[in-house]
């Protein structure tokens, strides 16, 4: 890379798998010698911490949140007004903020600022303003237009699909550029990409936390159980079939929480199982035969990596849309929502321990992934493109792009 450059980060707390990506793409650029600040809130900084990324915090007085719940409670019942006339939520969180960070942007001077999803209000006001072009690191598949699945078939919820159509999506089309960090062979394609669109492969981040010393212990492999970081409703409901199913397979299965313990709502826990906080999920994911989940993105990404057949139970958000291109793929048996029970994720597990198919389709993508290389193209000028996974997750994605010459 002859001309080294200057990148700003914007990370929310309000998002949860949104942020990873962009963390594993700050620490590449960052580690090729480029200047990178990561202009976020206190939550997100504490996270980065370890990495000695430069932060710059909003002032805690500043940073409300709330305004998703806002925009949901006054959506008109009667279908009589539309969504796109009330307060755009990302707009809200960003309107107190656009004086310290216009202040910010000014002192840094940035080439290039990469937003999270749930920066991209910010980003498009401090645009907007100085003229500095953005970009937006989607963080799941492709949404728009000439999409090849409709909205609803992709994103669950009452007001979900809603928020992304009117709400994101007006605003994805504002950025310079929009990075999709996902597998395009994973992904449903449009029809047509958008020309500044582009497919990056994953970008995958877990922080370093301590290793469970059992994993290195002699026994049968693993079962790993994840739920999403950011709580949803009855996901016990997700924990208790997903342990019972496993109760009587040769497995140690280990469920990990992020945040809120959820012990007290686990029925009959099972010998072989171990409930854990949140732990990183790649040196389990090494020594994993299954693993049972939410349908989250980023999970989904790391277990296929790592060559993991799943059994995906989507719950939320965007994990319909997740779970049916996992399934795609044959890597993956999905159990709906409606069908959340331990006969039901017992069959599904059943399927993917008896059937060599779905073992056999999660070693060859992860094969596939360990060679890809795709190009990456910025707004003005081509910063780095990827090369091929080394076999084992990077705790940052330097290991998984490198920069161009």
């Amino acid at each position: 890379m002859s001309k080294r450059h200057s990148f700003l980060f914007i990370l929310s707390a309000k998002g949860g798998g949104d942020r990873p990506p962009v963390i594993a793409l700050a620490c590449a650029l960052r580690d090729w010698g480029n200047r990178v600040g990561v202009l976020c809130d206190e939550d997100s900084a504490k996270l980065i911490a370890f990495t000695g990324l430069p932060t710059i915090t909003f002032p805690p007085a500043l940073d409300e949140r709330g305004q998703i719940r806002s925009w949901i409670k006054n959506l008109p019942q009667d279908g009589g007004e539309s969504e796109a006339e009330l307060p755009n939520p990302m707009f809200a969180w960003a309107k107190p903020l656009i004086p310290f960070s216009h202040e910010t942007l000014a002192e840094f001077k940035p080439d290039l600022m990469v937003s999270s999803l749930f920066g991209i209000g910010l980003a498009n006001k401090l645009s907007e303003k100085s003229g500095i072009p953005w970009c937006f690191v989607n963080p799941s598949f492709y949404f728009g237009d000439d999409a090849t699945r409709d909205w609803e078939e992709d994103w669950y919820g009452p007001y979900i699909p809603r928020l992304v159509r009117e709400c994101f999506l007006p605003l994805v089309k504002e950025a310079d550029v929009v990075l999709h960090a996902t597998d395009p062979e994973f992904d449903f394609q449009p029809t047509k990409l958008p020309d500044k669109h582009h497919y990056v492969g994953f970008l995958l981040w877990d922080p370093p936390l301590e290793k469970l010393t059992a994993l290195d212990e002699p026994g049968d492999p693993w079962a790993l159980i994840t739920l999403s970081t950011i709580r949803q409703g009855d996901e016990a409901v997700l924990a208790n079939s997903a342990l019972q199913a496993l109760a009587d397979r040769p497995v140690r299965v280990l469920l990990t929480q992020p945040d809120e313990d959820i012990r007290d709502q686990v029925k009959d826990q099972p010998k072989n199982a171990t409930i854990a906080g949140f732990v990183s999920h790649s040196p389990v994911l090494e020594k994993s035969a299954i693993v049972i989940n939410h349908a989250g993105h980023g999970i989904v990404s790391k277990a296929m990596v790592y060559g993991v057949p799943m059994v995906l139970l989507p719950w939320h958000r965007d994990q319909p849309g997740v779970a049916a291109r996992a399934e795609k793929l044959g890597v993956a048996q999905v159990v709906l929502r409606s069908s959340a029970n331990p006969q039901e994720v017992r069959r599904a597990v059943a399927a993917l321990f008896e059937d060599p198919r779905y073992r056999q389709a999660a070693d060859h993508h992860a094969r596939r992934l360990a060679s890809i290389r795709l190009g990456l193209p910025a707004p003005c000028w081509q910063i780095f493109r990827p090369r091929p996974l080394r076999g084992t997750m990077p705790t940052s994605c330097a290991d998984s792009l490198r920069p161009l010459a």
